[in-house]
């Protein structure tokens, strides 16, 4: 096996459930995220230097990101690149998304499933304010993907794992 779990409990004086489900309550999220970490680590990503898109029309700038394993997140309605949270001598997995911001109008993308760091990339570009609640992916968001947003606009996201 990758990993060995023992999980051992005082003996209780008094409990609200069977021990059992008290242990499970507890037992489930441990191998919830263990699992998902050995997936992880088998997967044998990549690590890749972030290009340089700056300048670039989206359409290269994608097929360049998608060459190399990379996902691009688009903020604004615009046709060329004009800045990205990422530099060239910056390495991440591939699989990794890529925000880079076009001129034109910022909508709000629906941002179910982001890490932590997604949301910091956006909100770098965006010039939105996000408040943070919870740990792991996101699960909701205060605005309503498709939304036009605009510097400062406040987002509450709620993470769970």
């Amino acid at each position: 096996p990758g990993s060995c779990e023992t999980l051992t409990m005082k003996q209780p004086r008094r409990m609200s459930k069977p021990a059992e489900r008290i242990l499970a309550s507890i037992f489930k999220p441990i191998m919830s995220r263990v699992i998902t970490l050995s997936k992880n680590a088998d997967n044998s990503s990549i690590a890749v230097k972030t290009p340089n898109l700056k300048g670039m029309s989206y359409d290269a700038a994608e097929k360049k990101a998608q060459s190399l394993g990379l996902n691009l997140v688009k903020i604004g309605s615009g046709s060329k690149v004009t800045d990205q949270v990422l530099t060239k001598s910056q390495k991440q997995e591939s699989g990794s998304k890529v925000f880079v911001l076009t001129s034109g109008k910022i909508t709000c993308p629906d941002m179910k499933g982001w890490r932590i760091e997604d949301l910091h990339q956006f909100a770098s570009l965006s010039g939105v304010k996000i408040n943070i609640d919870g740990n792991g992916r996101v699960q909701s968001q205060s605005v309503k993907p498709g939304t036009t947003l605009t510097a400062g606009t406040k987002i509450n996201i709620n993470l769970k794992e």
